[in-house]
């Protein structure tokens, strides 16, 4: 009877441990950081256009405030100048070239591990909303979301019309509904995206014109999607095919305050909920967009510079240092997935390249940590590396730049550096020519005309 007792205290003691081990791995990994996590991100918006980089115009008062309370990242940079394998690289934490996804309508590969994958297994509730209806395009994007929601942008009868407000009332919502739930919600609002439709209140609220911006008058260009030599054809057809510049630049700032606009909504709402100061929250852009540099305007997806691949990333969570800091560290799009699972406390998979920003948030960054690679193909793509940069395209060869005493990649050294030449190729060609075939399904012709209406067919 006693020894009955006794192994009865004894398995009583080894299950109160492990059910005391069991609350504790619970409370650590719950008190690593917020169960909460919200990414935003939008179209084709440079952050030299915003108040928290610098910019004079009034464009982005909710992003600026908010940024006030994060760590902006000055030198972040996506690994692709287009839409799709922009934002895949985002989602799996891999270039473009070990992902495979270079278009809409591309396989993210079976066995790749996404962020949504890894947090659905997490017990995290999931969401996405988009006004971008192409991403609906990337197969296995929306895989492990438990809500995927994109809208058509422009109605049946042609006339474009802005449309990010639609998605708003749908986000809401869904916060609404998992404000006590452990969530991971994404949202990509379309502007500043073409066609540049901001209604009439957002271009009265930005002041025009910029202080010193002087009245230029650009050719409609004979491209008619990505704008070489002047105004893309697509775009002048939707605004009478007026030819002042100051016009089209002011209708992008105008609708990066209507983007600002509903930015300020979301977030508006997570404080009424008590969920902003506990929540981590992550605003960046997909890619930038060319508005004259390289002789391409309003135009993207086609070229490698800095002006489209640079973009605003600011990273808001409690605790964390750096905050209201201008941070110069390089930071790549692969690497926002990788800090969300640090954050969180989850082991982050060998799959996922990225590396934590967190560390550095904390602690100061490695500034040996200075590479980065984009690519649109496998024969365009480009490397970063030590304040150098390489590009390579079928259609011109090499391109080599000092970014230091060049960063607007003007001066092309390939036939004087050719040590630095030789050095960043082999780097270089061993990511390219790694990219794997991507995996494709047909196009709906619904998908196909949803494309066509953004511009990115004829």
């Amino acid at each position: 009877m006693k020894k009955n007792k006794k192994y009865f205290f004894r398995i009583s003691a080894v299950t109160a441990v492990i059910f005391l081990l069991f609350l504790g791995i619970r409370f650590y990994r719950e008190s690593r950081g917020p169960q909460r996590v919200v990414l935003i991100t939008l179209d084709a918006l440079r952050p030299d256009h915003l108040g928290c980089y610098g910019y004079p115009v009034n464009t982005s008062p909710n992003i600026d405030a908010f940024a006030k309370e994060g760590a902006v990242f000055t030198n972040a940079f996506a690994h692709a100048s287009f839409t799709a394998p922009a934002l895949a690289s985002l989602m799996t934490s891999r270039y473009p070239s070990s992902d495979g996804v270079f278009d809409f309508g591309d396989k993210i590969p079976e066995g790749i591990e996404t962020l949504t994958s890894l947090l659905k297994k997490n017990n995290f509730a999931t969401g996405f909303f988009s006004s971008h209806p192409g991403l609906a395009t990337i197969k296995g994007f929306d895989q492990d979301f438990d809500d995927f929601y994109t809208i058509w942008t422009f109605s049946d009868n042609k006339k474009v019309t802005a449309k990010a407000v639609d998605i708003n009332p749908r986000i809401i919502k869904w916060l609404d509904g998992h404000k006590r739930k452990k969530f991971f919600v994404w949202i990509h609002y379309l502007e500043p995206h073409y066609p540049l439709v901001p209604a009439a209140k957002y271009r009265e609220l930005i002041a025009s014109p910029l202080p010193g911006r002087k009245p230029v008058e650009v050719p409609i260009s004979a491209d008619h999607l990505y704008g070489f030599g002047g105004i893309p054809g697509r775009l002048a057809a939707a605004h009478d095919n007026r030819t002042d510049l100051n016009f089209y630049l002011e209708l992008y700032d105008a609708s990066i305050r209507y983007a600002d606009s509903q930015v300020g909504e979301v977030l508006g709402y997570l404080r009424k909920l008590g969920l902003y100061d506990n929540s981590l929250i992550i605003l960046s852009a997909d890619h930038a967009e060319s508005l004259g540099e390289h002789g391409q305007y309003f135009s993207h997806g086609f070229l490698l510079y800095d002006e489209l691949l640079r973009v605003p990333l600011v990273i808001k969570a409690a605790r964390e240092g750096s905050w209201g800091e201008k941070v110069q560290a390089l930071a790549r799009h692969i690497d926002i997935a990788a800090t969300i699972v640090d954050f969180l406390g989850i082991p982050q998979p060998k799959s996922m390249i990225g590396e934590s920003l967190l560390p550095g948030l904390k602690n100061g960054f490695d500034h040996n940590n200075s590479r980065s690679f984009s690519a649109l193909s496998p024969d365009a793509a480009a490397i970063r590396a030590d304040g150098w940069k390489l590009i390579y395209d079928h259609r011109k060869g090499y391109e080599l730049y000092d970014l230091q005493v060049d960063p607007g990649e003007l001066n092309n050294l390939v036939l004087v550096d050719r040590e630095k030449f030789e050095l960043l190729k082999n780097e270089l060609d061993l990511l390219r020519k790694g990219a794997p075939r991507a995996e494709k399904e047909p196009l709906t012709i619904q998908e196909k005309e949803q494309l066509r209406s953004l511009g990115y067919a004829q």
